[in-house]
């Protein structure tokens, strides 16, 4: 999993297997939630997105 400073985020290891583009809000959510929940967060993050139909590359 890596998570860049410019919003971008991508995921090799579990089920999403994408790239977003987050807004910086969103970005700064994710910085602020390291730990043991970190990709839990994330992935609900994405999947968020997905339902809102927000730019999912």
């Amino acid at each position: 999993m890596y998570a860049y400073k410019d919003g971008v985020y991508t995921n090799d290891d579990c089920n999403i297997h994408k790239t977003v583009r987050f807004k910086p809000e969103i970005f700064r959510i994710i910085e602020e939630s390291p730990g043991k929940n970190f990709t839990d967060k994330l992935q609900k993050i994405v999947e968020e997105y997905a339902k809102n139909k927000e730019k999912v590359l």
